[in-house]
């Protein structure tokens, strides 16, 4: 360098000397940029993750608040069929009640209620949906009472047929409690339902006139008997069964 430098060819030295160095200023630019790039990458990613915390708890606030309104919709939904069904049958006394819990086994469907002795609520009273008929309160306690479904063997309600005049009485199967049918018996060979026909309440003390209770799915003919046993399948789901009416007596303002 020093004989090239006292011979005038500087330019030359300074030449070298650049591309000497070039790849070490290349590699130190390299890693400075890269240093740079990942601070920014992860100054970024920083700012990504606030932003979707901060859109997932906008999201969740949209949720309840759209939970919040379905729910408030169910239950005017619910007031709404109850204040239809108490003014369309005004010789009734009524309370409604939401189920708080619900049994099942082999033999019956066991529904626990809100509503107990402080609402007047007593054994055997009838316990409805505007759907249909449910069954019938079995025990009472202050605050709570207890329901068996229709299907259950001790439950009964007397039914009529409209298009053939037929009157008798449904009744919970022991036989058919596992296909969620009841039974009505002893029906006369003379009188012939059919599929899909409709039995409705024949009214009362407990239940009011023409509410549904089932449909009839299929008729077992005796012919030592000279009648027939229709199964029924109960207008009301009972597995989907969150609120009812309880059928609490005849209305006495009414003449």
């Amino acid at each position: 360098p020093t004989v090239l430098a006292l011979t005038g060819h500087r330019d030359f030295l300074r030449s070298g000397l650049v591309a000497v160095s070039y790849p070490f200023r290349a590699a130190f630019g390299f890693a400075a940029d890269g240093v740079s790039g990942f601070a920014r990458y992860f100054s970024g990613m920083k700012e990504l993750i606030k932003e979707n915390e901060a859109l997932k708890d906008e999201l969740d606030s949209y949720r309840d608040a759209a939970a919040r309104a379905e729910s408030a919709e169910g239950e005017l939904r619910r007031l709404r069929e109850y204040y239809d069904f108490v003014a369309s049958h005004t010789t009734y006394t009524m309370t409604d009640a939401r189920v708080t819990g619900r049994q099942s086994n082999s033999y019956s469907v066991i529904y626990t209620l809100n509503r107990g002795s402080e609402c007047g609520i007593a054994v055997n009273m009838g316990v409805v949906t505007p759907t249909g008929v449910v069954g019938y309160i079995t025990e009472v306690g202050v605050g709570w009472s207890r329901a068996v479904a229709l299907t259950d063997p001790t439950a009964a309600v007397g039914v009529y047929e409209p298009s053939t005049g037929l009157y008798g009485t449904l009744e919970g199967s022991v036989a058919h409690r596992q296909e969620g049918l009841c039974l009505l018996p002893r029906v006369p060979a003379d009188i012939m339902m059919k599929e899909g026909d409709k039995l409705l309440t024949s009214g009362g003390r407990v239940f009011p006139p023409d509410l549904e209770v089932g449909t009839v799915v299929s008729s077992e003919p005796d012919a030592y008997t000279h009648t027939a046993s229709y199964l029924v399948k109960p207008a009301v789901d009972f597995d989907s069964v969150t609120s009812v009416i309880i059928i609490t007596g005849l209305n006495a303002e009414v003449g």
